[in-house]
């Protein structure tokens, strides 16, 4: 078997495979608290919960973007964990929309639903 650049399927060389341990290793609870603090800690009152998280994973597709988050598909229901970068997305469009954010968002899914 070997590459061939003329190929018509494109492919794309794994040079280091990651742990997704290392890289998402945090489950939704762990997300929440995080958010919350790092919040918390810029000035922002917002308990972020598991509603809020429920509205940017519909919005923003934050469980198809890998990202964000890593899928393990072990048995009948897939457990999903995140990563830093969720969090920081998170927190980063929280800071620019401020205290408007979590309503623009339900208008937003209500008009698209």
């Amino acid at each position: 078997m070997f590459i061939d650049n003329n190929a018509s399927e494109n492919v794309k060389v794994i040079k280091e495979l990651k742990d997704p341990n290392v890289t998402h290793k945090y489950n939704m609870k762990k997300l929440n608290q995080e958010v919350s603090q790092r919040l918390q800690k810029i000035g922002i009152d917002l308990k972020f919960n598991q509603y809020h998280f429920k509205l940017f994973c519909n919005y923003f597709n934050i469980k198809s973007n890998p990202k964000f988050c890593f899928i393990n598909k072990i048995g009948a229901y897939p457990t999903y964990s995140y990563s830093l970068g969720a969090i920081d997305f998170i927190v980063n469009e929280i800071k620019k929309y401020s205290n408007n954010i979590i309503s623009n968002l339900k208008e937003k899914l209500k008009k698209e639903s």
